[in-house]
């Protein structure tokens, strides 16, 4: 068995549909997390990874998301060396993603935006990874992933207005998004006999 912790950037194409409209988004994700990984023989194992990540999205007026997800990896042994052991398998991912952000139309003062979001999301996809022998103990496991995601979940607006007379309105919308997302993930493990 190994515990240990990894560190995270990837990339995502989503196609957004709101009620009445649909739109493209790219996203820039890096991140950090724990992982375990369990070795069940040679040729099969187990890693599970529990991951914050912070989503940048330049297409939307909420600037960025916080992302918690728990990654279920499942290794199949190509190539087990001395010094390393190359795998590949099928993965899958729960997500919980959340934000909290203001958009500011002419000045905070005459009209402002606060947009609240929970989405609940599913990846499913693949992992191709090395795992390289740095001691008896210590082993750096860097590992490529390319995941088709689902998410769904609500979008909450309170828009605040300063003209005469001065007005608030709010809103909630069922927000659903799917998309590809690759990413690079560099772990560092301890073995526990």
């Amino acid at each position: 068995m190994g515990v240990g912790g990894h560190v995270n950037i990837a990339g995502a194409k989503s196609r957004i549909i709101l009620s009445n409209s649909k739109m493209r988004a790219n996203i820039f994700l890096y991140g950090y997390g724990l992982t375990l990984d369990i070795n069940v023989n040679d040729v099969f194992h187990y890693r599970t990874t529990f991951t914050y990540d912070r989503l940048n999205n330049n297409n939307l007026d909420l600037d960025f998301f916080n992302r918690l997800s728990l990654i279920n990896s499942f290794g199949f042994t190509i190539v087990n060396e001395n010094r390393f052991r190359l795998h590949m398998g099928p993965q899958l991912g729960f997500r919980y993603q959340f934000c909290e952000t203001d958009s500011v139309m002419v000045h905070e003062i005459i009209s402002n935006s606060h947009y609240e979001t929970k989405f609940f999301g599913l990846g499913i996809g693949g992992i191709f990874g090395i795992d390289i022998k740095l001691s008896e103990k210590a082993a750096i496991a860097p590992e490529i992933g390319l995941r088709y995601e689902f998410i769904t979940g609500r979008i909450k607006q309170t828009m605040t207005t300063l003209f005469i007379p001065p007005y608030k309105s709010r809103s909630s919308e069922i927000v659903k998004a799917h998309g590809i997302e690759g990413g690079l993930s560099i772990g560092v493990l301890y073995n526990i006999d």
